[in-house]
């Protein structure tokens, strides 16, 4: 199917946006305006090597989860998370609905999830020791997981709220 660009860019704003687009290309800049939804956002996000930034506005849900979830995480795997609010007043609450990881041995994790916030303060969770916290503005989560145990993994959110 062959689109013309206003026909390609009406398709575009109707499906992504949810509203509809002018149907006659803009001509002039006066008509400009800044589109805001009042959708919340449910978004997932994949545990990279180095992530970047996702940006939360308030409201969104961002779901996590642990390398191959619902399956056994792999060994040796190491990955994380990176989020911030839209702005200084939203903080996140994280909570995991299933979390399963090999438990602390010697009163030390081998496969954790650790949450900073821009307090710098890190917790370490693992076994079934599930967070359940609310956290700054600023959060950076990383995964690692050793080369002996595998276990399920954990499935989380991080919902964000204005302060």
């Amino acid at each position: 199917m062959k689109f013309t660009v206003s026909a390609a860019y009406y398709l575009l704003a109707l499906l992504v946006c949810g509203v509809q687009a002018d149907k006659e290309p803009l001509k002039d800049q006066s008509r400009l305006i800044n589109l805001q939804s009042s959708r919340h956002h449910d978004v997932r996000l994949h545990c990279a090597h180095y992530p970047d930034w996702r940006i939360a506005d308030e409201g969104d849900v961002l779901h996590f989860h642990s390398p191959h979830y619902p399956r056994l995480y792999p060994h040796s795997s190491r990955c994380g998370w990176q989020f911030k609010g839209k702005n200084e007043g939203i903080y996140f609450t994280i909570n995991c609905q299933v979390f399963e990881m090999e438990a602390a041995s010697g009163g030390k994790c081998k496969d954790y999830l650790s949450i900073k916030d821009e307090s710098q303060q890190s917790q370490m969770f693992c076994g079934s020791q599930s967070p359940s916290l609310t956290v700054g503005n600023k959060v950076t989560m990383k995964f690692q997981s050793s080369y002996r145990k595998q276990a399920i993994g954990f499935t989380c959110t991080a919902t964000a709220y204005l302060s």
